[in-house]
C-alpha cells in the first residue's frame, strides 16, 4: 500500500531529478583578457548545447564577459592576482553562468586607478548592457564574496535526431 509520505518523497525526488543540470562546466579564471574571453567561449557552448538561437548564444557570452570584469573589480591586498570561479550550467528551461569572486570584499581593495573604468557611468551602463542581454541577474554576496548570476531562458528541449 502506497502511503502519502511515499507519494511526496517520489515527488520530491521527480523534482530533484528535473532541476538538476544537464551540463555543468566549471573552471578558474585569473584577471587576464585572454581568460575572460574564455568565459564568454564556455557560457556560449553551454546555450549552444541547450539548443538556443545563435543570438541568444552571443548575448549571453557578451553577458558572461561583463560579469567578470564586474568581479574584477576588486583584488586582494597581497600583492596577488583576483580569481574568479566560473559555472555554467545548463537546465531544462535555462542557462545560467554564475562568476564568484576568490577574495572576499573585507580582504578586498579597489584596483589601481589606471585599470579602473573611466567614471563616466562605464559601469552604470555595463550593468544595463547585461540586463538588457539576459533575463535576470542576481547580484549577491556570499561568505563576503561577490557573486554575479546571469539567467537566460529558453524554449522547452528540442529532441536531436539519431543519427
Amino acid at each position: 500500500m502506497t502511503t502519502n509520505s511515499d507519494r511526496a518523497a517520489s515527488a520530491s525526488r521527480i523534482q530533484t531529478a528535473q532541476a538538476a543540470p544537464t551540463i555543468r562546466i566549471q573552471c578558474t579564471l585569473h584577471n587576464d583578457p585572454r581568460l575572460i574571453v574564455g568565459a564568454s567561449a564556455i557560457a556560449a557552448h553551454v546555450a549552444r548545447q541547450r539548443g538556443f538561437s545563435e543570438r541568444a548564444q552571443e548575448d549571453l557570452a557578451a553577458a558572461a564577459i561583463e560579469a567578470c570584469r564586474e568581479v574584477f573589480r576588486f583584488r586582494p591586498n597581497r600583492g596577488s592576482l583576483p580569481t574568479a570561479q566560473l559555472s555554467a550550467a545548463s537546465f531544462p528551461d535555462r542557462v545560467e553562468v554564475t562568476v564568484e569572486s576568490s577574495a572576499s570584499r573585507s580582504t578586498v581593495r579597489p584596483a589601481p586607478r589606471a585599470k579602473r573604468p573611466a567614471k563616466s557611468g562605464a559601469a552604470k551602463k555595463g550593468k544595463a548592457f547585461v540586463s538588457a542581454l539576459v533575463d535576470g541577474v542576481q547580484q549577491e554576496t556570499r561568505e563576503g564574496r561577490a557573486c554575479i548570476t546571469l539567467v537566460k531562458y529558453g524554449g522547452a528541449v528540442k529532441s536531436r535526431p539519431k543519427v
